[in-house]
């Protein structure tokens, strides 16, 4: 690649000599695949030998013609003209003697060479894996016998229904050595078929799970202490809504109603307006009494619908599985596993039991007055009590 280029002037950005690969493949040269490992060391004098280079990209080797057949020539030793291994010397004839790199020659047998371990190589698809010897498992497969009771002596016939002859079915196992790839294919025919079931029935227990969920919001929806509560509420929200309208913008309007009812001619028009206002406080204050009233039948309304509150907000959720059975994902499985009895379960308790033995019992006091090196399984316990390997510390 040439200073200055982009990629290079070169085919595929490569260098030179690098070209297309045309005649690379094995449709090409009728077939033939030369052997890029061929030594030095074939090339003995005498052997004739077949020009397979170009005499234009060769240019050490022009006036040569592609296909010329020379003879190996030992090389003489000259001080002043030294020649590579790979390089050899052939008497091309007519051509002259030449010194040619050993990749432009090949030998008039290698085509018939080429032909037979081409016919002879195993097919692409079955590759060198095939050959291996397969391996066996031991498997035991339920058999099932079928015992038909032996027909009775021959007696006179008579007519009479057929009647079905009782069979007894025994089952038993049998050991039977199958391929290791066949049975790892039934394991995971087996595990698909397992899972599916689980998956149907996690279906099935969920879908039920948020019925008995939807009763049971229903069932404190409708409870007579909530419903009471509610209608209260109800009614204690008309009633204000029903003293604001009369003193809002219509105001006039009820003043003059109040006063046209209540005037009997004897009382004055101050005197009508002085009892209006004081039928007025009374109203707002009225308001007051009945706003306590809605927070403290709110309040109890809200502590005795705090739980459905809750189920409500777990039934509105997007999540599949209920928070107020589980609080996260693991305990959400485990439940299902435990509902399903199939699959294992954790139980958070640890797998190993650690002991550390006391080799100080059982001994006579005069012995124990005998001061010992520790033994190194108790050096090694005490190392993993304090979270260091025996390996780590050279033990």
């Amino acid at each position: 690649m040439g200073g200055g280029h982009w990629n290079g002037k070169n085919f595929g950005g490569m260098h030179t000599s690098d070209g297309k690969k045309q005649n690379a493949g094995p449709y090409s040269n009728n077939g033939f695949q030369p052997d890029p490992f061929t030594s030095h060391r074939d090339f003995v004098e005498g052997d004739e030998v077949i020009y397979t280079g170009s005499s234009s990209k060769n240019k050490n080797k022009r006036n040569v013609p592609n296909g010329a057949v020379g003879t190996v020539v030992e090389k003489s030793y000259n001080r002043l003209q030294k020649s590579s291994r790979s390089t050899i010397l052939v008497d091309f004839g007519q051509n002259g003697v030449r010194y040619v790199n050993k990749n432009c020659l090949m030998f008039p047998s290698d085509v018939e060479e080429c032909m037979e371990k081409r016919l002879d190589a195993p097919p692409v698809i079955l590759g060198f894996q095939s050959h291996r010897r397969k391996k066996f498992i031991n498997v035991e497969e339920p058999v099932t016998k079928v015992s038909v009771e032996e027909p009775p002596v021959e007696e006179p016939h008579v007519e009479e229904p057929p009647v079905e002859e009782p069979v007894a079915v025994e089952e038993s196992t049998v050991r039977n050595k199958i391929p290791i790839g066949e049975y790892k294919q039934q394991m995971r025919e087996q595990s698909r078929i397992n899972r599916k079931e689980y998956r149907q029935f996690r279906k099935e227990l969920l879908d039920k799970k948020e019925l008995d969920l939807e009763v049971e919001i229903s069932s404190g929806m409708n409870d007579p202490k909530n419903v009471k509560l509610r209608d209260d509420r109800k009614r204690i929200n008309e009633n204000i809504e029903e003293i604001k309208e009369k003193y809002g913008p219509s105001e006039n309007l009820t003043k003059l109603e109040y006063m046209n009812k209540h005037s009997n001619g004897s009382l004055t028009e101050d005197q009508l307006e002085s009892m209006y206002n004081v039928h007025k406080e009374q109203d707002m204050r009225r308001i007051k009494i009945l706003k306590h009233h809605l927070l403290n039948v709110s309040d109890q309304l809200k502590s005795n619908s705090k739980e459905i509150g809750t189920l409500e907000d777990v039934y509105n959720s997007d999540r599949r599985y209920f928070t107020h059975e589980c609080g996260s994902a693991s305990e959400y499985r485990k439940m299902v596993q435990e509902a399903s009895g199939k699959l294992p379960v954790h139980d958070g308790k640890p797998k190993r039991s650690y002991s550390l033995k006391d080799e100080s019992e059982g001994k006579v006091e005069s012995e124990q007055t005998e001061v010992l090196p520790p033994p190194v399984e108790d050096i090694k316990m005490n190392l993993l009590k304090w979270g260091l390997y025996p390996q780590d510390v050279g033990l």
